[in-house]
């Protein structure tokens, strides 16, 4: 006689287990796919440059979150039709630069990691700068429409101290529309740490003593000791920026000096 006959429950523990086997098996698969949507949204997460990107795929301005006090709904609307009237690539990515950050403080680190998330090709980015109250714009082909510059002088004009930074960028467009940036920099930082003229007493004893040709001791002396204490200036304003950046209290580094950083810059960029 049968065995299977002799005792019915042995096919149907058979069938248990072979069913317990499938739910396993089932469940093993589900979590190695919910494990790969996980993984595939972490790294999605982790990529600033392709948030931004993404952003101004839906619009042409982006602000982060942390600076909506500062450029608000309604300057956004405004500077996105400024940007339309120009019929320019123009996009703008507000988001905070600190140092330590996915672009090392730098907003030209910034604009390439964006631009070549967004794909390449024809395009200028409008980014916060450096410095306080400060933007930057970089753009593909370099120097197409001058917005390095175009941006750069936004800082040095008289009646953009002390603007918002929505009020900056849109001077910052209006120049690049123009296609002036270089020749508005230039005019904007003309006269920046050029020494002041001698002060005449009224018998032209001030011109004399500026126009006099002095020792070659004093030639060499101003040589040497020029530089020593533009060096010391510097590394004193470094110093004492840092300090009060640890107190929490803003500083603003002379333009003069700016417009230095700017050059260094400019040779970078070239």
């Amino acid at each position: 006689m049968c065995t299977d006959l002799l005792h019915p429950a042995g096919p149907q523990r058979a069938s248990a287990t072979a069913r317990r086997l499938r739910r396993a098996v089932a469940l093993g698969a589900a979590s190695v796919a919910l494990l790969c949507c996980t993984a595939a949204t972490g790294a999605a997460a982790e990529s600033p440059g392709q948030k931004i990107a993404d952003a101004l795929r839906r619009s042409p301005v982006h602000v982060d979150p942390s600076l909506t006090s500062a450029v608000d709904a309604e300057q956004q609307r405004e500077l996105l039709a400024r940007i339309r009237r120009t019929q320019l690539p123009i996009r703008v990515a507000l988001v905070p630069l600190v140092e330590g950050d996915s672009w090392g403080g730098k907003p030209e680190q910034l604009a390439e990691v964006v631009h070549d998330r967004m794909g390449g090709g024809p395009s200028l980015l409008i980014t916060l700068g450096k410095y306080p109250e400060d933007i930057a714009a970089r753009e593909w082909p370099l120097g197409a429409h001058q917005a390095f510059h175009a941006a750069a002088a936004v800082f040095f004009q008289k009646d953009m101290k002390g603007a918002g930074p929505a009020k900056r960028v849109a001077r910052a467009i209006d120049l690049i529309e123009a296609g002036n940036g270089d020749t508005v920099y230039a005019r904007a930082t003309a006269g920046l740490g050029t020494p002041k003229p001698t002060q005449d007493t009224g018998n032209g004893a001030g011109a004399k003593a500026a126009s006099a040709p002095g020792s070659p001791f004093a030639r060499l002396l101003s040589l040497v000791v020029g530089p020593v204490l533009l060096l010391a200036a510097v590394g004193l304003l470094l110093r004492r920026r840092s300090r009060l950046r640890d107190l929490s209290i803003p500083f603003a580094l002379p333009r003069s000096v700016f417009a230095a950083a700017r050059q260094a810059d400019e040779a970078g960029v070239a």
